[in-house]
């Protein structure tokens, strides 16, 4: 399916809402009577559950099949007293579903393949990110529901040590001019900081929440790539720009597409990069030679914990270990947990590397770093590991002790 040009502005609209309370009827006019279930769903959900406090982080939409809300993992039935919508939901055809992700993904490309992956968003109503695919028998499309705010780092519960290193990125900074000496602050400090964790885990929050606080407080550039873009950031301070991959950003040679994103972020002059998730080795690789040329880089990547972490850049820097020793300004693991209580609480493992640790890492002595960042004579007095972070929401009276004795045993055994 191709939209015509109407429906690029209607769509650009909801996406780009000025707040004016307008956009939630724009999309449901924009999916019309075919896909409106769609929107009655996802204004349903507004209205039932996150309005009054309830957490949904993913909708599951089958063919034929009632549709169910996770929140975190596990899924329950989505119930409603819309007798109607209800009907709808659990008759949807392949047609029905795959039309709806035809107007979502806001494609060029004719029809929907067997795999897609996009994003959208609406004022009022959220953002989510989206895949739409097909198994053995039947189509699928799940929603990663997502905040529409940037969450601050006040909100993202990060222990003071890291929350501070954040802050201290942004530095004063004195430039001469005809005009006298001008003052202004900027990310002056080149490096990494990874947000790694499993899929739902909060480590997209958790970068976008750091860029957020730059861009309030810094004036240098900030470039993010993105596949698909999630959030927007509206700019205070910073100029934030916003480039989705395979979009704005591309390549003839798939190959070649970070030599290509390199070249693009060189002639910007960023002070930040922000990368929605590296993929593979030699996305990893290009995300730290960013990191060393002047630059701070901001990126996710999929590992359950630290060590996982280090493993893989270790791994993509082999006999260049170095690389990894020079970069690293921080890897901050993130789990999400739903206490017996049914309160959803972060977990957070956090390395920030001492001169030691870089040394030791230059010669590829991970072990030797482990044992110092879990051991009891731990020298990491700016880190904390998943551990330590059971034993202060145990202390917190968030998790019951054998709770949190059971909890720090499976992560354990992982």
């Amino acid at each position: 399916m191709q939209l015509d040009n109407n429906h690029k502005t209607i769509i650009n609209n909801f996406m780009d809402s000025k707040r004016d309370g307008s956009a939630i009827n724009q999309f449901s006019s924009y999916l019309g009577v075919e896909s409106g279930w769609l929107s009655r769903l996802l204004i349903e959900i507004k209205e039932i559950w996150v309005n009054q406090g309830y957490s949904v982080t993913d909708i599951l939409i089958r063919e034929r099949m009632p549709v169910m809300l996770a929140v975190n993992k596990p899924h329950i039935l989505f119930e409603s007293e819309d007798e109607s919508l209800k009907d709808k939901l659990q008759n949807l055809t392949s047609t029905n579903i795959s039309e709806a992700v035809a107007k979502l993904n806001n494609s060029k490309r004719e029809g929907v393949s067997s795999v897609e992956n996009f994003s959208f968003s609406v004022e009022g109503l959220g953002i989510f990110r989206g895949n739409y695919s097909k198994d053995f028998s039947k189509s699928g499309l799940i929603l990663r529901y997502l905040p529409f705010d940037i969450y601050p780092l006040d909100f993202m519960n990060y222990p003071k040590f890291y929350k501070d290193m954040i802050i201290n990125l942004v530095e004063d900074v004195s430039i001469p001019t005809p005009f006298g000496i001008k003052k202004t602050k900027d990310v002056k400090r080149a490096g990494m900081i990874l947000h790694v964790g499993p899929t739902g885990s909060g480590k997209s929050t958790g970068a976008a929440s750091e860029i957020g606080f730059i861009s309030e407080n810094a004036t240098g550039t900030i470039l993010t790539y993105e596949e698909p873009i999630e959030q927007k950031h509206e700019v205070s301070l910073a100029p934030v720009r916003q480039f989705e991959i395979g979009r704005d950003i591309l390549a003839d040679n798939p190959e070649d597409l970070f030599v290509e994103i390199e070249n693009h972020a060189a002639r910007n002059n960023p002070s930040v990069i922000q990368f929605g998730e590296l993929r593979n080795k030699k996305e990893i690789r290009a995300g730290m030679d960013m990191g060393r040329k002047g630059c701070m880089v901001i990126a996710t990547i999929h590992a359950r914990d630290v060590k996982e972490a280090l493993t893989s850049l270790l791994a993509t820097a082999k006999d260049e270990e170095y690389i990894v020793a020079q970069t690293i300004t921080a890897i901050v693991a993130h789990r999400l947990i739903t206490t017996r209580k049914g309160k959803i609480v972060p977990l957070y493992e956090i390395f920030i590397p001492t001169n030691q640790d870089r040394e030791k890492l230059r010669k590829n002595e991970l072990s030797s770093v482990m044992t110092s960042f879990h051991g009891k004579d731990n020298q990491h007095r700016q880190g904390i590991t998943f551990t330590d972070t059971i034993a202060k929401l145990a202390k917190q009276g968030l998790l019951e002790a054998d709770e949190a004795e059971e909890l720090s045993l499976s992560l354990k055994g992982e």
